[in-house]
């Protein structure tokens, strides 16, 4: 696939290896007249701050529900949990239209918030903050550290494998999402690479030569 990259234009599937007269021209053509840059750079925007605010998010939430005593928690967190059932493709359309509602077509955030929301990220951190000691907690608080204190520098710095793999799973989940994207976004400068690159499957045509196409049956 590298090899064929560097081929001249129309010659593809001719029957080398090494391409005889090697070119950038492909390059140009995609990052230069196709625009991928910008849609590398609007997809590297958009799973960052969609990995790192829910894996924020999550955090706080799992800190809460891990270590805090409320009213309803045990049901609250059964009824998040409960959710994780219900696929994900029956909330495009209320979340669309909320989106629509807010005026946030065509917009970063229509791409990065309504996903900030990670209810499986809520129960992995969960999971991973109740085997934590609580002496730990109850030192640090007899020393007079406050909550903040106690989730900064004690709970997160021990969560780290886990938090890391969050953000990396969120990114990745982010980076690769074509329908939400596609769906709130019909501007070409805002295009992230899966959309990009299916807006460039469907605008240009294949440059291979005649002799290498298949020929119809007689």
């Amino acid at each position: 696939m590298i090899l064929t990259a560097f081929k001249q234009p129309g010659h593809e599937f001719d029957p080398e290896f090494f391409p005889r007269n090697p070119t950038f021209e492909n390059f140009r053509r995609v990052f230069a007249d196709f625009g991928f840059l910008r849609y590398f750079g609007n997809s590297v925007v958009v799973a960052a701050a969609s990995g790192l605010f829910a894996t924020l998010f999550a955090t706080l939430a799992a800190y809460a529900f891990s270590f805090k005593k409320f009213i309803f928690k045990d049901k609250i967190f059964a009824i998040l949990i409960a959710s994780m059932m219900v696929p994900g493709l029956m909330y495009v359309v209320p979340q669309f239209a909320i989106v629509k509602k807010l005026g946030w077509m065509n917009t970063y955030r229509a791409m990065i918030v309504p996903h900030l929301a990670n209810v499986f990220g809520l129960f992995l951190l969960k999971q991973y903050m109740d085997t934590i000691p609580r002496s730990l907690v109850d030192a640090a608080k007899i020393d007079g550290a406050n909550d903040l204190q106690v989730y900064g520098r004690i709970v997160i710095p021990l969560s780290l494998p886990v938090v890391a793999t969050l953000f990396l799973l969120t990114f990745q989940f982010h980076w690769s999402n074509f329908l939400w994207q596609l769906i709130v976004t019909n501007k070409e400068s805002l295009y992230t690479v899966p959309v990009g690159l299916a807006m460039f499957k469907q605008a240009t045509r294949s440059s291979t030569p005649s002799r290498w196409r298949p020929r119809p049956c007689p």
